[in-house]
């Protein structure tokens, strides 16, 4: 009792009441950095995630779902998934070439190889961590129509032009959104979809952890018998930036065309949490 009783006058009063508040509304802390955020949980880079993610797409890939119905409700993100294939579907092209920044193990390209035509080709520079690159790579998810490069800078090294950039959700995963966002927007490139992207309405970067299961990510919600892996719970960094300053940093290269308004109120932290968006964007040179 004495030692409950001392510790109580020794830690300010404003500590329960966070704590508290963190409790009863599963509020996310915050952090000055993204390298504080990453010693206080893990990464994205997670061993047993990534293979998940892999075996997954793979599994996906085994089913050999050529002329079946499409079933976009096994689909993670499937509404901005179809929305690429019309974009796509609008290009007069024989060869499509798209560079998917978070593409995770291929599952866009897999899924748009089953729409469109085969008499239309497609180059696919998915742009992932290392680890997800490797692993991709080992299990042979990598072909003549499907790469797979670790950096922007890389990808634009071995393809100098896209028809279509595609970033679904994945930029708030990054330590430095804004910068990434302007390596995309600096390519050679006729049109960006950016979608399901968190944005906040201050003129500041909110840094957060984001909790999840290792199940809930990748195409699918079982994670695959052969891995034994079991299911478990995962902590990541997630940045959240100003959408002020996306919007001035997309205009500073491309048109914006269109910007929808996507999730509300994700990621909830003790700073408050923040609506997704979407833009459809042309470059200058276009």
């Amino acid at each position: 009792m004495v030692i409950k009783k001392l510790l109580k006058e020794l830690i300010p009063p404003i500590f329960f009441r966070v704590s508290n508040k963190l409790r009863q509304k599963k509020l996310q802390p915050t952090f000055k950095s993204y390298k504080d955020a990453l010693e206080a949980a893990g990464s994205y880079e997670e061993p047993d995630l990534i293979k998940v993610i892999v075996a997954k797409t793979k599994k996906y890939l085994e089913k050999n779902h050529s002329n079946e119905l499409i079933n976009f409700d096994g689909l993670k993100d499937a509404r901005t998934t179809r929305t690429l294939f019309a974009i796509a579907a609008g290009i007069n092209k024989k060869t499509i070439t798209i560079l998917d920044f978070g593409g995770s193990a291929g599952i866009h390209y897999f899924t748009a190889r089953q729409i469109i035509s085969d008499d239309i080709s497609l180059k696919w520079c998915v742009v992932e961590t290392e680890s997800m690159v490797i692993e991709a790579k080992n299990e042979g998810l990598e072909n003549e129509e499907l790469l797979f490069f670790s950096s922007v800078e890389e990808a634009t090294n071995k393809v100098t032009y896209f028809d279509i950039i595609y970033s679904n959700y994945a930029l708030c995963y990054t330590p430095n959104p804004l910068f990434y966002l302007e390596q995309l927007l600096q390519t050679n490139f006729e049109k960006f979809f950016l979608t399901n992207t968190a944005m906040n309405s201050e003129d500041k970067e909110i840094i957060g952890l984001q909790t999840s299961y290792i199940s809930t990510n990748g195409v699918g919600r079982d994670i695959p018998d052969h891995l034994g892996i079991p299911d478990k719970e995962i902590i990541y960094p997630f940045t959240i930036p100003s959408k002020q300053e996306v919007e001035s940093k997309i205009k500073q290269y491309g048109n914006i065309i269109y910007s929808i308004k996507e999730v509300e109120a994700s990621y909830p932290t003790i700073d408050g949490s923040f609506n997704n968006y979407g833009y459809l964007i042309t470059s200058k040179d276009f």
